[in-house]
């Protein structure tokens, strides 16, 4: 079996995190999307709480068989490190081939990873390069590089026109059961 690890805040889950969603689930047995609780790399924690954000993905896949939304970083309600779900998942699917999506910016970072060796040893990587960055055109066994996706969508400025009242830009970056969410919610602003 073919797993693949999708984490991020998906503070909120936009259109680009669909379309990668979306095109990763068409090459795996089942893609697991991981929202995280806070970002071992940043110093904030998401605007929107844990819940919230798992309902927004959640609404988007409840009916899809090869698509789960985790709730194993979000449970642990604290920083939690890529290892730590990796090792959690590895032992919940013990033969499966399990890979780690990421785009290119993580990946070059990988050697600031915590525990990167341990990881590099039981995973392996799809990693979503832009049309406009480095060609990578060394796949191989261990690192699958996914050309040309590109993701023009970004959270933080969804949040910035939500707490401008933006609603009609907005509305053109979100899936509309997630702005409708946000809207019924009073989310972002």
């Amino acid at each position: 079996m073919k797993i693949f690890l999708y984490g991020g805040t998906f503070d909120p889950v936009h259109l680009g995190h669909t379309k990668i969603i979306d095109k990763i689930s068409l090459l795996c047995h089942k893609t697991i999307v991981v929202p995280t609780h806070k970002s071992p790399g940043k110093n904030n924690f998401p605007n929107a709480n844990s819940n919230n954000r798992y309902e927004m993905l959640n609404l988007l896949y409840e009916k899809s068989k090869n698509i789960e939304i985790s709730q194993y970083e979000l449970m642990q309600n604290k920083t939690t490190y890529s290892v730590n779900t990796i090792n959690y998942y590895k032992s919940k699917y013990k033969k499966a081939n399990i890979s780690f999506v990421l785009g290119l910016d993580l990946f070059q970072s990988l050697d600031k990873w915590y525990k990167i060796e341990e990881i590099k040893e039981k995973i392996n990587f799809v990693v979503l390069n832009r049309s406009n960055c480095l060609k990578m055109n060394n796949n191989s066994e261990q690192i699958k590089f996914l050309e040309d996706f590109n993701v023009e969508v970004s959270s933080s400025k969804i949040r910035e026109l939500l707490k401008q009242n933006e609603f009609k830009q907005v509305k053109k970056m979100l899936p509309l059961k997630v702005f409708n969410y946000i809207i019924d919610k009073g989310l972002y602003n």
